[in-house]
């Protein structure tokens, strides 16, 4: 009677929160290292520090394996739709892939080194041929540009400058197009003299006479500029000219009237037009030489199937 006395008594007492408990808490227990798993055949068991090293680069290499079939995908589908645009194109690219280095072979052994060595080979390989997709993209964007946009109509209109001597901007040049039935481009660039170019008269059929790039030599600003290509068809330049400046709409060339040093010294374009004489045109572009050396020029590029 008295023992149940006694347990009724500690029962009230720790009713009333008078005997605390005490209850281990997991700070108290002893830390357990953490362990380093991996799975075999499904079952996850321990590993050593050796054999997680090796599967990380494991996992990393087929990462990029994978990433490597995904670009190889995109490579496929780029040169496809090149080759729609152009054959040559096409065949340019496939060349230039040739020269990528191959993907390196899974390692046989189990080495961490190894599979780090094919891990970075196929990286740098998967690099490469995002630069090469790339290069293909922006080329198919120029050709679907130059399929889609204003190069096959009768006449281009452009605006030129603003140049070096005095920070003239031409504005609204009309140019006719020679190369309509395949398309052409129109550019404006501004070179230093000498120019370095070899123009020659040629015949163009439907079109009649005009100046074409034959040669671009050495020594000369168009070989170091790289813009101007052979075939290229020169339509406007920049030629030195004086100017009466007076109300509005009263202005022009009166060099012949009142001589060559009256009115204020300006440049203007001579847009050639079909059968101009070629010296005359040879005579304008040196005429920049006495002023300030530099020729604006206008050039068409037709526009060829293999480019």
């Amino acid at each position: 009677a008295r023992v149940r006395c006694l347990r009724c008594f500690l029962v009230a007492l720790l009713a009333a929160g008078l005997v605390q408990t005490f209850v281990a808490s997991p700070r108290d227990a002893v830390p357990r290292p953490p362990r380093t798993l991996r799975r075999v055949d499904g079952a996850v068991v321990d590993a050593t520090e050796a054999e997680d090293e090796v599967q990380v680069w494991k996992d990393a290499y087929q990462l990029e394996l994978e990433r490597a079939d995904l670009l190889d995908e995109q490579l496929k589908v780029g040169l496809d739709r090149l080759g729609e645009l152009s054959t040559g194109l096409r065949e340019e690219f496939e060349g230039c892939l040739l020269d990528l280095e191959k993907v390196p072979e899974k390692p046989a052994d189990s080495e961490a080194a190894k599979w780090s060595e094919a891990y970075m080979g196929i990286r740098h390989c998967n690099e490469q041929l995002e630069l090469k997709i790339t290069e293909i993209r922006e080329k198919i964007s120029q050709k679907e540009d130059e399929k889609s946009g204003d190069y096959y109509g009768w006449t281009s209109t452009m605006d030129l400058g603003p140049i070096k001597y005095k920070g003239i901007k031409f504005t609204d040049i009309q140019l006719d197009r020679y190369n309509r039935e395949k398309g052409s481009s129109f550019y404006f660039l501004e070179l230093q003299m000498p120019l370095g170019l070899q123009l020659e008269e040629v015949e163009v059929d439907g079109v009649g006479t005009v100046i074409q790039v034959t040669e671009i030599v050495d020594g000369g600003s168009a070989k170091e500029d790289k813009s101007i290509r052979v075939g290229d068809y020169l339509r406007a330049v920049t030629t030195p000219q004086r100017k009466l400046s007076g109300e509005e709409g009263e202005e022009g060339d009166i060099t012949e009237t009142f001589g060559a040093s009256a009115g204020e010294q300006t440049k203007a374009v001579l847009v050639i037009p079909r059968g101009f004489p070629f010296q005359r045109v040879m005579d304008e572009i040196s005429e920049n030489k006495k002023l300030d050396g530099y020729a604006g020029l206008v050039f068409e590029r037709p526009f060829v199937e293999d480019e």
